[in-house]
């Protein structure tokens, strides 16, 4: 079985302290699985980041190739790879799901909500063709990055870019 260096540090890290507290560490319980998620098309879509918000709902930003199913809500795609926005409640049942993208890839790697329940979005896009009220995002070369900002229902409301010739990503994002 392969374990990532994060896992492995984690061990190493949870051994120490028990070696060094000259106490063993147990959980209470085993920790239980309330309900599992899958979703997506026939390509190969990734969720990427995935937070809360206070009521205990789930956001997933991930990337969509082409058309993919969300529990009962369908994303159809804009002939590229899409950033998608997934929202569930806290039973797992999907709630909405929004996108931006256009002809190329445009990836989500990061999302954060805030106290009023609007979802912050970063990652890259490379679409030149993508549209946000009625007008293409601009895309200064390659992958730039963005920022989007969703409702609590899920409506695209802005989304910012800045980039160069370059590869340019937003991998993380956090709302004070």
């Amino acid at each position: 079985m392969k374990y990532s260096a994060t896992y492995l540090s984690i061990i190493f890290l949870v051994s120490l302290l028990a070696v060094t507290s000259g106490t063993l560490l147990q959980a209470a319980e085993p920790a239980q699985c309330e309900w599992v998620f899958g979703a997506g098309g026939g390509d190969h879509d990734k969720a990427r980041g995935v937070t809360f918000d206070r009521d205990g709902n789930v956001f997933l930003a991930a990337e969509c190739v082409g058309d993919a199913v969300f529990g009962e809500q369908r994303h159809h795609g804009a002939g590229g790879m899409d950033m998608c926005l997934a929202k569930l409640d806290p039973a797992g049942r999907v709630l909405w799901v929004s996108s931006f993208g256009g002809g190329k890839t445009d990836r989500a790697y990061g999302v954060a909500t805030d106290a009023t329940g609007n979802a912050f979005v970063t990652g890259h896009f490379e679409s030149t063709d993508a549209v946000v009220d009625g007008k293409i995002v601009p895309n200064a070369g390659s992958y730039d990055v963005f920022t989007a900002k969703f409702a609590p229902d899920g409506r695209l409301l802005w989304v910012r870019t800045a980039g160069g010739a370059g590869y340019d990503y937003g991998h993380g994002i956090a709302v004070d």
